[in-house]
């Protein structure tokens, strides 16, 4: 495909060709764009629709891949998930070795499950609004949540007594698990050592909404995501904004890193699902067609398979090409 647009191209630009200065300066641009085609063309993975699944009656809140990639948990406000919640169930993750599932929901409470029994082994409470995400530490001794009470709480799974609380909406652990990574309800990106409780850097903070953060897979950089339709990476240790990528229409809900920190992948209110190029920072590919906004999306563990989640009760599972 790139070869027929770099022929395209320089068929145009030979037939407009005129001797003025501004030629020159606009055939190094189209050289440029056909560089970075020819890049994008040779190495980025496209995706391609491989199910959908239709097993919830309501809006899918989460959805989650098991660490081996052999397994999805969903959750959803038919408040399904091992039966035991007693309203919508807002977010669910698998442990670092598969054998248990962490959950929390609208009824204030965090619930731990043995996946093979399907029994519930630990309800933790403590929040007092509802509880939004979930997430175990990397050592899968620590849960992390976040709740529209404004805090954000450590749990120690063998007591299920809490240990620690932020001040914040939503929250994920650096993948060595000694930092935590909080967006607050004045819009500040702040990172926190685990262990002490203390600040680390404020990131940002304006006038629009965070809805989502991320540490990037070597922990060096965070995503966010937010209302003002953009996603940003931030260089953890000069706190600075590196990347600012444009494109989403409306509020964007979720943004992942793939696994080798090459791609992004983010959802929005605009019912679109999007792949970025960290290095170009450029969308490579866009999906529509929900009926829905995109609420969540995940990426399996070896990077081949993209799972989304939408308004419309669907799940639909995206393959490699």
């Amino acid at each position: 495909r790139y070869k027929e647009i770099e022929t395209i191209i320089a068929n145009w630009i030979h037939s407009a060709y005129i001797e003025m200065g501004w030629i020159h300066d606009f055939n190094i641009t189209i050289s440029r764009y056909i560089m970075v085609s020819k890049y994008l063309f040779k190495y980025m993975k496209y995706f391609k629709l491989l199910k959908v699944v239709q097993g919830h009656p309501n809006h899918v809140a989460s959805i989650k891949f098991s660490t081996d990639g052999t397994k999805i948990v969903s959750t959803s406000a038919d408040a399904t998930l091992l039966k035991g919640h007693s309203s919508w169930v807002n977010d669910a993750k698998f442990s670092p070795d598969d054998n248990f599932i962490v959950s929390c929901s609208l009824d204030k409470t965090i619930r731990l499950w043995d996946i093979k029994s399907g029994i519930q082994i630990r309800k933790l409470e403590g929040h007092t609004d509802f509880i939004k995400n979930i997430q175990f530490s990397p050592n899968g001794r620590i849960i992390v949540s976040s709740s529209r009470d404004n805090t954000i709480r450590l749990w120690d799974l063998q007591s299920g007594q809490e240990i620690k609380r932020f001040e914040g909406i939503d929250a994920q652990f650096s993948p060595d698990g000694q930092k935590l990574v909080t967006s607050s309800k004045d819009n500040a990106i702040v990172t926190w050592n685990v262990k002490s409780g203390k600040r680390i850097n404020t990131l940002k903070r304006d006038t629009y909404s965070v809805t989502k953060v991320q540490f990037s897979p070597d922990g060096h950089f965070i995503i966010s995501c937010s209302s003002d339709k953009t996603i940003r990476i931030w260089d953890i240790t000069s706190g600075m904004q590196v990347k600012k990528l444009y494109g989403h229409s409306n509020t964007i809900l979720d943004v992942k890193y793939s696994r080798d920190s090459k791609t992004i992948i983010s959802c929005s209110w605009d019912k679109t699902v999007r792949w970025w190029n960290v290095n170009f920072g450029m969308e490579i590919q866009k999906i529509e067609g929900y009926a829905g906004f995109v609420q969540t999306i995940d990426i399996s563990p070896d990077g081949n398979t993209v799972v989304t989640a939408s308004d419309d009760g669907t799940i639909r599972l995206w393959g490699s090409l």
